[in-house]
Protein backbone atom coordinates (compact mmCIF):
# COMPACT_ATOMS: atom_id res chain seq x y z
CA UNK A 1 0.00 0.00 0.00
CA UNK A 2 1.62 3.30 -1.03
CA UNK A 3 2.34 6.17 1.63
CA UNK A 4 -0.76 8.06 2.41
CA UNK A 5 -0.77 11.73 1.21
CA UNK A 6 -1.15 13.25 4.10
CA UNK A 7 2.32 11.57 5.61
CA UNK A 8 4.26 12.03 2.77
CA UNK A 9 3.48 15.93 2.40
CA UNK A 10 4.40 16.37 6.64
CA UNK A 11 7.43 13.64 5.65
CA UNK A 12 8.55 16.33 2.96
CA UNK A 13 7.50 19.32 4.86
CA UNK A 14 10.16 17.74 8.25
CA UNK A 15 12.84 17.12 5.52
CA UNK A 16 12.53 21.12 4.16
CA UNK A 17 12.73 22.18 8.12
CA UNK A 18 15.99 19.57 8.06
CA UNK A 19 17.44 22.58 5.90
CA UNK A 20 16.21 25.33 7.72
CA UNK A 21 17.79 24.00 11.32
CA UNK A 22 21.22 22.94 9.11
CA UNK A 23 21.18 26.54 8.24
CA UNK A 24 20.09 28.06 11.43
CA UNK A 25 23.40 26.04 12.94
CA UNK A 26 25.41 27.73 10.07
CA UNK A 27 24.56 31.01 10.79
CA UNK A 28 25.11 30.44 15.07
CA UNK A 29 28.60 28.75 13.80
CA UNK A 30 29.17 31.94 11.67
CA UNK A 31 28.13 34.86 14.51
CA UNK A 32 30.01 32.47 16.95
CA UNK A 33 33.38 32.54 14.60
CA UNK A 34 33.15 36.00 13.84
CA UNK A 35 32.68 37.37 17.73
CA UNK A 36 35.92 34.67 18.68
CA UNK A 37 38.15 35.25 15.97
CA UNK A 38 37.23 38.77 14.62
CA UNK A 39 37.44 39.57 18.37
CA UNK A 40 34.66 41.59 18.89
CA UNK A 41 34.41 40.24 22.50
CA UNK A 42 32.09 37.91 24.22
CA UNK A 43 28.38 39.25 23.25
CA UNK A 44 26.81 37.15 25.78
CA UNK A 45 22.79 39.13 25.18
CA UNK A 46 23.31 38.70 20.98
CA UNK A 47 23.91 35.01 21.44
CA UNK A 48 21.48 34.81 23.87
CA UNK A 49 19.05 36.01 21.85
CA UNK A 50 19.97 34.02 18.58
CA UNK A 51 19.77 30.97 20.81
CA UNK A 52 15.88 31.89 21.93
CA UNK A 53 15.49 32.14 17.64
CA UNK A 54 17.32 28.86 17.23
CA UNK A 55 15.39 27.27 19.92
CA UNK A 56 11.63 28.76 18.83
CA UNK A 57 12.23 27.38 15.10
CA UNK A 58 13.80 23.68 16.38
CA UNK A 59 10.37 23.78 18.83
CA UNK A 60 8.54 24.23 15.54
CA UNK A 61 10.25 21.60 13.42
CA UNK A 62 10.05 19.20 16.45
CA UNK A 63 6.28 19.75 16.23
CA UNK A 64 6.22 18.69 12.71
CA UNK A 65 8.18 15.88 13.33
CA UNK A 66 5.78 14.40 15.90
CA UNK A 67 2.80 14.78 13.80
CA UNK A 68 4.84 12.36 11.41
CA UNK A 69 5.56 10.55 14.23
CA UNK A 70 1.71 10.16 15.66
CA UNK A 71 1.05 8.62 12.03
CA UNK A 72 3.29 6.42 12.53
CA UNK A 73 2.88 5.36 15.74
CA UNK A 74 -0.23 3.81 14.71
CA UNK A 75 0.80 1.03 12.63
CA UNK A 76 4.46 0.35 14.45
CA UNK A 77 5.70 -2.17 15.87
CA UNK A 78 6.40 -2.13 19.74
CA UNK A 79 10.20 -1.55 19.50
CA UNK A 80 9.62 1.44 16.71
CA UNK A 81 7.16 2.80 18.95
CA UNK A 82 9.55 2.86 21.84
CA UNK A 83 12.04 4.30 19.56
CA UNK A 84 9.69 7.17 18.54
CA UNK A 85 9.20 7.94 22.55
CA UNK A 86 12.80 7.78 22.81
CA UNK A 87 13.21 10.47 20.15
CA UNK A 88 10.53 12.26 21.29
CA UNK A 89 11.50 12.67 24.76
CA UNK A 90 15.20 13.90 23.57
CA UNK A 91 13.36 17.53 21.72
CA UNK A 92 12.26 18.14 25.22
CA UNK A 93 15.98 18.01 26.60
CA UNK A 94 17.42 20.01 23.29
CA UNK A 95 14.62 22.14 24.00
CA UNK A 96 15.64 22.37 27.57
CA UNK A 97 18.71 22.92 27.04
CA UNK A 98 18.77 25.34 24.70
CA UNK A 99 16.65 27.63 26.85
CA UNK A 100 18.97 26.72 30.07
CA UNK A 101 21.78 28.29 27.83
CA UNK A 102 19.96 31.51 26.59
CA UNK A 103 18.48 32.22 29.90
CA UNK A 104 22.21 32.25 31.52
CA UNK A 105 23.46 34.40 28.55
CA UNK A 106 20.82 36.80 29.23
CA UNK A 107 20.33 37.00 33.05
CA UNK A 108 24.07 37.02 33.62
CA UNK A 109 25.62 38.18 30.87
CA UNK A 110 27.35 41.53 33.43
CA UNK A 111 29.02 38.65 35.54
CA UNK A 112 30.55 36.50 32.58
CA UNK A 113 33.64 36.23 31.50
CA UNK A 114 35.85 34.93 28.02
CA UNK A 115 35.98 31.95 30.19
CA UNK A 116 31.73 31.42 30.46
CA UNK A 117 32.26 32.50 26.28
CA UNK A 118 34.44 29.58 25.81
CA UNK A 119 32.58 27.38 27.97
CA UNK A 120 28.97 28.15 26.31
CA UNK A 121 30.74 27.54 22.97
CA UNK A 122 31.36 23.96 23.89
CA UNK A 123 28.07 23.39 25.50
CA UNK A 124 26.43 24.75 21.86
CA UNK A 125 29.14 22.09 19.88
CA UNK A 126 27.62 19.74 22.09
CA UNK A 127 24.25 20.29 20.90
CA UNK A 128 24.60 20.97 18.13
CA UNK A 129 26.67 17.12 18.00
CA UNK A 130 24.21 15.22 19.53
CA UNK A 131 21.12 17.47 17.49
CA UNK A 132 22.50 16.06 14.28
CA UNK A 133 23.25 12.40 15.64
CA UNK A 134 19.59 12.59 16.74
CA UNK A 135 18.24 13.63 13.15
CA UNK A 136 20.50 10.72 11.53
CA UNK A 137 18.57 8.31 14.16
CA UNK A 138 15.03 9.64 13.46
CA UNK A 139 14.81 9.63 9.82
CA UNK A 140 16.68 6.61 9.25
CA UNK A 141 13.43 5.30 11.62
CA UNK A 142 11.18 7.39 9.91
CA UNK A 143 12.59 6.09 6.23
CA UNK A 144 13.05 2.69 7.72
CA UNK A 145 8.59 2.24 9.35
CA UNK A 146 7.83 4.56 5.54
CA UNK A 147 9.06 1.27 3.66
CA UNK A 148 8.24 -1.50 5.59
CA UNK A 149 5.60 -3.74 6.21
CA UNK A 150 4.41 -2.48 9.61
CA UNK A 151 3.79 0.94 7.62
CA UNK A 152 2.30 -0.78 4.55
CA UNK A 153 -0.72 -2.82 6.68
CA UNK A 154 -2.25 0.25 7.82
Amino acid sequence: MPLPDIFREQFLKTSNGHRNITDAISELRTFWIEVTEIGCGPQFEEMGARLYRFRNQLASHFDEEEQVFYGLEKAADTTSREKLQQLRDEHHIFLDRLTDAAEHLKCDCEHLTFVDWEKMGDELDDIIDRLADHEVAETELINKMMVSKEFSTC
